[in-house]
């Protein structure tokens, strides 16, 4: 599981690092306002759609 958090306006960066995977900054999201976020939407689905991988499954389970 790779977690990422996406915070606006007053959000505590420390709380939303904790959450975060290896409490990297790179997968904070931060915006100053709702209308701001949008800005962001494509660089934030590049890195999800990145992270997200196909599973290995091996032919020999049948």
């Amino acid at each position: 599981i790779h977690m990422y958090a996406v915070g606006v306006g007053d959000a505590d960066i420390t709380e939303l690092r904790s959450i975060v995977t290896d409490g990297d900054s790179k997968n904070i999201v931060y915006a100053e306002s709702f209308d701001s976020l949008t800005q962001f939407e494509g660089a934030l689905a590049d890195v999800i759609c990145i992270a997200a991988s196909k599973p290995d499954v091996s032919d020999s389970l049948s």
